[in-house]
C-alpha cells in the first residue's frame, strides 16, 4: 500500500513538474522607466536632450508638461516650440525644483529660465503660456 501512495505521488509530481517546464516565461514587467524612455513625439525627444545638455547633470533631469505649440518667425515662415519644465540637479547634487523651458525647432536652441539667457522670459511667455 505504502508503495502505491509513494508512485502516485512520484507521478503527480512528475506532472506538475513537467508542465512547469513546458510553460513560456512570462514576459518582463514594463516600468516606468522604459516608458518614459520613448516620446511619443520625436521632437520631444530632440527637445530634452537639448535642454539636458544646459545642466549640470544631463542624466539626472527630469521632466513634466511637455506640449508642442506653433509659431513664425520675423519672415513668417512657420515652425514648433516644445514647452516644458525641468528639473535638475545643482552642484551639490541637490534637484533644484521644475523651472519652465522652451525649445524652437527651427534654430534647435533650449531655453531655460534663470539660466541667464534674456530672451528665455519673453519667449516663455509669447509661446509657452497657458
Amino acid at each position: 500500500m505504502f508503495r502505491i501512495i509513494v508512485a502516485g505521488v512520484a507521478v503527480i509530481l512528475g506532472t506538475s513538474l513537467s508542465a512547469a517546464q513546458t510553460a513560456a516565461p512570462a514576459p518582463p514587467p514594463k516600468t516606468a522607466k522604459a516608458a518614459k524612455a520613448a516620446p511619443a513625439d520625436p521632437l520631444h525627444g530632440e527637445a530634452r536632450t537639448a535642454v539636458a545638455a544646459t545642466l549640470k547633470d544631463p542624466g539626472a533631469a527630469q521632466f513634466q508638461n511637455l506640449r508642442t505649440r506653433d509659431g513664425t518667425d520675423k519672415q513668417g515662415q512657420p515652425f514648433k516650440v516644445v514647452c516644458g519644465e525641468v528639473n535638475g540637479k545643482n552642484s551639490y547634487g541637490a534637484y533644484t525644483g521644475f523651472v519652465p523651458w522652451a525649445y524652437l525647432s527651427h534654430i534647435k536652441m533650449a531655453l531655460v529660465l534663470g539660466q541667464g539667457n534674456v530672451a528665455a522670459p519673453d519667449v516663455l511667455k509669447t509661446y509657452c503660456s497657458t
